[in-house]
């Protein structure tokens, strides 16, 4: 699942998630969609306990879209399991003109954002639209992991693969988890 190009698609992505935000207000672009729109996921309800965590009913592959992407490009998911998370992998297909760029969102039903590991570069924490989130980024792959709060012991995971350091992996992240984060349960 390597990801070694950037393309203009990947930009296309960061202007699609900047262009909702005002000079203003800090935060992360929100997708617009009219209510009931195919494909977009309401909120889930925040009714859960520590024996049923709301994690546990989310999919991870409903979290971002093909309507999110539609000015990015197709692309193509794929449901995984491993690593005590469940995810989902969204790569952008080679016939259709795209360059293969990929990324995931993962669900970790039993860890939450304090758990997350340094890969290179420091744990830091920021918030995506005023939910607490930490990102971690290697500086040799230029990889980044932004994990979001679900509850004190769940999180949503998402990575975007580096280009040798070369390339805004985390402010992809941090767009794509801005698409994510209406679709998950209110914070308990």
């Amino acid at each position: 699942m390597g990801v070694k190009h950037f393309g203009a698609g990947v930009a296309a992505l960061v202007l699609l998630g900047s262009s909702g935000c005002s000079r203003q207000e800090a935060g992360f672009a929100e997708p617009q969609s009219p209510s009931g729109a195919p494909g977009v996921s309401s909120p889930l309800a925040s009714a859960s306990s520590p024996a049923h965590p709301a994690s546990l009913s989310i999919d991870p592959c409903e979290l971002v879209s093909a309507e999110d992407l539609a000015d990015v490009g197709e692309f193509e998911t794929e449901y995984q399991e491993g690593g005590g998370s469940r995810y989902c992998v969204w790569q952008e297909g080679f016939e259709s003109g795209g360059n293969g760029f990929s990324f995931s969102v993962g669900v970790r039903d039993s860890q939450g954002i304090d758990a997350v590991r340094d890969i290179g570069g420091g744990v830091d924490p920021t918030e995506v639209n005023q939910r607490p989130a930490v990102k971690t980024e290697d500086p040799v792959s230029g990889d980044c992991m932004l994990a979001v709060k679900v509850s004190d012991s769940s999180r949503i995971d998402v990575t975007v693969l580096g280009e040798d350091g070369d390339g805004d992996s985390c402010g992809l992240a941090e767009v794509i988890a801005g698409m994510v984060e209406p679709r998950l349960p209110e914070l308990p």
